[in-house]
């Protein structure tokens, strides 16, 4: 599947300083990084600057990163720091670092010590799911707000944030549409596609995204290819390399689902526009398809993704996760029970961040593939 509607995700995802990031600067906009899904995209757009969620190179030698982190520190936060020290991202006006965990604090951290942008904000976000918490975020929202609004000399007012929120709304539900393509027998896009699309949510302005979105999503919707592959959900934490789903895909499998933070748990919810924006955008991003960060999530996360497996018809899950993340290694200690219960096949993957093993990967895969396929036979 190469059609044209492609080419902007491709793009965008091959490098970091994409045309679209390239056409902002030369508007005078600002570009904001970000690390975590619980970063409000809608208050970036309303402040007028690019919201830019950081992902690192595949293949890049991460020694600078982890002189600064360690080599127990999982390659992400290595890559990315080693990217920040090495300029690759010197297009960025801002960082938003977050408490995601303590490599991605750590990384923010050192990253506004050793090569600082001309603002830097930690945004902290709560761990647990309370209503206080709630409120409580909404008012670190307030300040961020403050504090932008001194940054870029201007006044965000509540219409504008509403107009961000509907927006990114509006984006978010072409996002699921393309994603519900991929339930039909014959998923006209693939699950490395609509990984390099969703990655791309979160790097193009929003006007761009869902003009390119929407174009790629008229061009699917009566497109078809073969059935019969075996159907897999994807889980676990950050990924953002279509090229290691595409790498699985090869092997006999069709990616129908994700519940990864840079897939469907970006997109899964909206914003409600009837409440007070800011109010309104802490629910929505306290509340939303959640993340192993917070404390006593595994169930509500557990949950949405028996939805997806069974919405999109999947044959079994491949849990990914980035060696020494220690928060979704609880992940998967919590699943492997769960999986066994309900006769469903899992694979757990533990992999490099910009590398992986193709042989050793190939045949493991391979093996996950004839084992469902022999439990199909078995059954019919």
């Amino acid at each position: 599947m190469t059609t044209s509607g492609m080419e902007p995700f491709r793009e965008t995802v091959t490098r970091p300083d994409s045309s679209y990031v390239q056409a902002v600067k030369e508007a005078g906009m600002k570009v904001v990084g970000f690390f975590c899904s619980y970063i409000p995209l809608e208050l970036l757009d309303a402040a007028g600057v690019l919201p830019y969620r950081i992902k690192g190179i595949s293949g890049r030698d991460t020694g600078p990163g982890t002189t600064y982190l360690s080599s127990r520190v999982c390659t992400f936060c290595r890559n990315a720091l080693t990217l920040a020290l090495e300029e690759d991202f010197s297009f960025l006006d801002g960082l938003l670092g977050t408490n995601t965990c303590d490599p991605v604090r750590r990384a923010s951290q050192n990253w506004t010590i050793k090569n600082p942008p001309s603002f830097n904000e930690f945004v902290h976000v709560p761990r647990v799911y309370r209503e206080e918490n709630i409120s409580w975020y909404t008012a670190e929202l307030g300040r961020l707000k403050s504090n932008l609004e001194t940054w870029l000399g201007i006044e965000i007012k509540d219409g504008e944030i509403r107009e961000a929120i509907e927006s990114r709304n509006r984006a978010r539900a072409i996002l699921r549409e393309l994603s519900r393509l991929r339930a039909r027998a014959e998923p006209p896009i693939s699950g490395s596609e609509m990984l390099a699309v969703s990655v791309s949510y979160q790097q193009m302005p929003v006007g761009d995204f869902i003009e390119a979105a929407d174009k790629l999503l008229s061009e699917r919707r009566e497109m078809k290819t073969d059935p019969g592959r075996v159907r897999v959900l994807l889980a676990g934490g950050m990924l953002d390399d279509p090229d290691y789903v595409k790498f699985i895909e090869d092997q006999g499998l069709d990616v129908v689902a994700d519940a990864m933070c840079f897939g469907l748990r970006s997109y899964a919810d909206d914003v409600d526009l009837d409440k007070p924006p800011l109010e309104a955008i802490s629910e929505r991003y306290m509340l939303h398809f959640p993340c192993a960060r917070m404390g006593e999530s595994f169930p509500l996360r557990w949950e949405r993704m028996l939805e997806a497996y069974n919405e999109y018809k999947a044959d079994g899950i491949i849990y990914q996760r980035l060696k020494f993340c220690q928060l979704w290694g609880v992940d998967s200690h919590n699943m492997a029970p769960l999986c066994e219960e309900l006769d469903m096949p899992l694979l757990y993957l533990e992999r490099e961040y910009g590398f992986f093993s193709t042989g050793q990967l190939k045949t493991r895969l391979q093996a996950f593939t004839e084992l469902i396929e022999d439990r199909k036979t078995l059954r019919t």
